[in-house]
């Protein structure tokens, strides 16, 4: 049995780097308002940890989704857990501090969470530098590849590179979906000058990457299961706005494929796959859940180059719902998007 937790706070509770602490306004009503998306690959048996049931059932509904599971509230959960057997499976959106911190409160197990020494690991490894050490390097050597960033210490640092390149990306090391990421392509004013300074102060560093030119966003999605396998899931074709999130393809993999490989070649998107699944094996060994790796083709002098590791996100994506949302339910040729008007929205 599995018990479901969407916390879409995860990215600021790493930068966090505490035990406990009050995500934005805009990350609480993101939780609140898609706390059913786990519902969408939940099972018999399984539960999902949602604020409000009548809200998270009437969106399911909504989308013309089906229910297996059970919904649970912080109200409600200590009774489910008296009745759950002591090999429970808790999987949240992705491990982190806070999280474990609230569902300890809640009454959840000590086994059936991460100890400190793993949460250490999984935040060492969601650091953009781990990343680019372990898997852009090895990476962007191979035929048809693209791709570097270091981290840099020091505002002086991030102005020399900007002098070399003309235009950079600086983003900072634990952060995602356009959050914390910052394009410079004019002399550094003031306010960038604090921006960074700020960053590098509580993160140690900042990345700094050349600016692409890019063409199409992607992501290979895996699942890890903590023996050593790395299963890869699918393809995610995404898109974003001013690099942050905006919404996934719904569509079967040869499909997606067939869109992808008008940029690049089938043997090169084999040749990737087999070359990342090899590096998730030896470096993440005893990692256990769900993470997705950002791509993206881009634009060169050379011609078209794919950028195999723009981030590596070791948590569930929107990329995996959307390919649920395909083998569950047989969505296909649509576009899955979150909207606001005063509320979330997930829109298919």
């Amino acid at each position: 049995m599995n018990l479901f937790v969407f916390n879409p706070e995860h990215d600021i509770a790493l930068a966090s780097g505490l035990r406990s602490f009050t995500a934005p306004r805009a990350g609480r009503q993101l939780r609140h308002d898609l706390g059913f998306l786990p519902m969408i690959w939940a099972e018999e048996g399984d539960a999902v940890l949602v604020d409000d049931i009548e809200l998270a059932h009437q969106s399911m509904q909504a989308l013309g989704l089906d229910i297996k599971g059970l919904w649970v509230t912080p109200k409600t959960i200590n009774h489910y857990l008296k009745q759950q057997p002591d090999d429970l499976k808790i999987v949240p959106w992705g491990w982190d501090a806070p999280i474990v911190t609230e569902l300890t409160r809640m009454g959840c197990p000590k086994q059936s969470l991460p100890d400190d020494d793993q949460l250490r690991m999984i935040r060492q490894m969601s650091h953009r530098q781990w990343a680019n050490i372990h898997l852009l390097s090895p990476l962007s050597h191979m035929p048809g590849l693209i791709g570097q960033a270091y981290a840099a210490t020091s505002i002086d640092e991030v102005e020399e590179a900007f002098a070399a390149l003309k235009t950079i990306v600086v983003k900072a090391p634990w952060s995602s979906s356009g959050r914390g990421v910052r394009t410079i392509s004019s002399p550094l004013a003031s306010g960038m000058h604090g921006w960074i300074g700020h960053v590098i102060e509580r993160q140690c560093c900042i990345m700094v990457e050349p600016y692409y030119q890019k063409v199409i966003d992607l992501g290979m999605e895996f699942q890890l299961n903590g023996d050593g396998s790395a299963h890869y899931e699918g393809l995610s074709l995404f898109d974003t706005a001013n690099g942050a999130y905006t919404g996934n393809r719904i569509d079967s993999e040869e499909d997606k494929e067939a869109i992808l490989f008008q940029y690049i070649s089938p043997a090169l998107w084999q040749s990737v796959k087999t070359a990342i699944t090899a590096l998730l094996h030896q470096h993440l060994a005893h990692y256990r859940g769900r993470l997705g790796i950002d791509m993206m083709v881009v634009s060169t002098d050379d011609g078209l180059r794919l950028h195999p590791c723009v981030e590596m996100n070791l948590r569930s994506t929107m990329g995996h719902v959307a390919l649920q949302l395909h083998r569950r339910y047989g969505l296909q040729h649509q576009s899955m998007q979150i909207t606001y008007d005063g509320r979330y929205h997930l829109l298919k």
